[in-house]
């Protein structure tokens, strides 16, 4: 199947900071009698999807420059939560930035597709295996907060991989369009 994934990657510095932070203080709601098991995404695997498409599109030099001109400012993790995805359900950290919500409809004007109702700009920290329900209510309980901002620091480009999960992404063999700030590497 043809398609195209997105994702902006963090900067290592800020991966390791929000890996250790749901580490040491998330991991409490994965203990005792919740019932709930986390498999922790590996920090350098830590990215926001901006597109998920099963339709290919064109990436145009202009959206490229707008798109990574949108993530050279920090943006704030607005808190955590459990996300429903289908197959499984995921612990992330969300980002309300209206940039994200930008550069997502970029991708859409240039005819990506979109299967959910809505955006949400996120880091999957974890997924969750057994009880996220019961998960997402310790969740609330806790309001755990991560009063810091995370730098965005490149965009990539992938063939979609419907199958792809953060805690068995085997990146190996991907063609990718990888691109660093000021700098784009074609690799196809």
């Amino acid at each position: 199947m043809s398609g195209v994934y997105a994702s902006l990657k963090l900067k290592k510095a800020d991966a390791q900071k929000l890996y250790a932070f749901a580490k040491s203080k998330l991991k409490t709601l994965n203990s005792g009698d919740s019932g709930s098991q986390i498999e922790w995404c590996d920090d350098s695997d830590y990215h926001v999807t901006v597109a998920y498409s099963k339709r290919n599109f064109p990436i145009s030099g202009v959206a490229f420059e707008s798109i990574m001109e949108k993530i050279r400012a920090p943006f704030k993790i607005d808190g955590f939560k459990v996300l429903n995805g289908g197959k499984e359900s995921c612990l992330v950290a969300i980002i309300s930035d209206v940039r994200l919500q930008d550069i997502h409809n970029t991708l859409l004007g240039l005819g990506a597709s979109h299967d959910h109702s809505t955006f949400t700009g996120h880091i999957t920290l974890g997924v969750i295996e057994t009880n996220a329900d019961l998960l997402e209510q310790k969740l609330k309980l806790a309001q755990e907060k991560f009063e810091t901002t995370v730098q965005l620091s490149s965009i990539t480009f992938e063939d979609l991989n419907e199958e792809w999960s953060c805690v068995a992404n085997d990146p190996k063999g991907i063609k990718s369009l990888f691109a660093q700030m000021n700098e784009i590497d074609v690799i196809r």
